[in-house]
């Protein structure tokens, strides 16, 4: 079997039972079954982030956190990012994860040269929401990435997507309470969205040598 993709994935909410952190757990279990050729893992890093201040790079004070999250997303052959939708666009949390992915955040000679981790990588966006649900904040994601991928040239995967609508039925799709995702219907929507991302990742993704 051919080695897995590594696929890197974050979410813009801080949030202790967050449901799109809920989303990237379910994601990453069910990845073993219904999408093989994918081995993800969740960057919980992205939590102990600073805002992002470029007086931080050029005075070489980047924390060990951010250094840390950028080398596993440099390494990655793909990324997906779970965010709910923040006054019709990203989090802060997404955008201030993005500011520190999207750029070199070295000043020697030997490093200061390395391509941005979230350049040229495949892009998945998932969403849960309430009001208009994930749905609203996929579109917001896709507008707002859209513009960050231009820089980064980025390939986004604008199908499949995943969103999910908190409140739409009963019982609700997550525990509330922990965050873990619940409800087998949308669970079948994930494992479906995770098996179509496959697909757009094998197309995409530069394969390393």
């Amino acid at each position: 079997m051919a080695t897995p993709f590594n696929v890197v994935c974050f979410a813009g909410s801080l949030r202790k039972n967050s449901r799109n952190h809920g989303l990237l757990r379910y994601l990453t279990q069910t990845a073993p079954k219904v999408a093989p050729q994918l081995k993800l893992s969740i960057v919980d890093e992205i939590r102990e982030f600073p805002l992002f201040n470029r007086d931080i790079i050029d005075e070489e004070r980047v924390p060990e956190a951010v250094v840390k999250a950028w080398w596993r997303v440099l390494k990655a052959d793909a990324v997906i990012i779970a965010t709910p939708e923040s006054e019709r666009s990203l989090t802060p949390v997404t955008t201030n994860a993005v500011a520190w992915l999207s750029k070199s955040i070295f000043k020697d000679d030997e490093k200061k040269n390395l391509t941005a981790p979230l350049r040229g990588k495949p892009l998945g966006l998932v969403s849960a929401g309430g009001d208009m649900g994930g749905g609203r904040g996929v579109f917001a994601d896709f507008f707002a990435v859209s513009l960050i991928a231009l820089n980064v040239q980025m390939h986004i995967a604008h199908k499949p997507a995943l969103s999910v609508r908190i409140f739409d039925s009963q019982p609700m799709p997550f525990n509330m309470a922990t965050g873990e995702l619940t409800g087998e219907e949308t669970m079948k929507k994930a494992d479906a969205y995770l098996a179509e991302f496959q697909e757009w990742v094998a197309k995409t993704a530069v394969v390393k040598k």
